[in-house]
């Protein structure tokens, strides 16, 4: 019963966040707060790997369910508005394969490091670099 109450609490405050997400990207701070979930999600990747708490890795995973819109929502926007003012279908397409061949990629990328006889933890350091990937690429 105490963790369906917790469960809850998780997805309303994730769905309010959402809403507050949603408002800012309104307002036009697509930029900053595309930063501030990339750079929120990638120091909570690296929090998994340094601190191997079962309660920590929780929190953790609590953490990146609510920043993980502040990434998600300005990067799908700023796709859409590029797809609106170029030839909409080939972007769309062209976007939809980077984001199948990303996730192919970074479980290659899980199996090689696995693999090669890297520890789970290192894959979490290469998920914290891959989520401000996103920051790096736009300066």
């Amino acid at each position: 019963m105490v963790i369906a109450v917790f469960s809850s609490g998780v997805m309303l405050i994730s769905a309010i966040l959402s809403i507050i997400a949603g408002e800012k990207l309104d307002k036009g701070s697509k930029e900053s707060m595309e930063k501030l979930g990339s750079w929120s999600i990638s120091a909570n990747w690296i929090g998994k790997a340094t601190i191997q708490n079962p309660l920590a890795f929780s929190i953790f995973d609590l953490f990146h369910k609510l920043m993980v819109g502040f990434r998600d929502m300005p990067l799908t926007v700023i796709a859409y508005e590029h797809a609106h003012y170029g030839n909409q279908e080939s972007y769309v397409v062209y976007r939809a394969t980077m984001v199948r061949i990303g996730m192919i990629l970074a479980i290659l990328g899980f199996i090689i490091t696995t693999y090669l006889g890297f520890s789970i933890w290192f894959t979490f350091i290469l998920a914290a670099f891959f989520a401000i990937l996103p920051s790096i690429i736009r300066r």
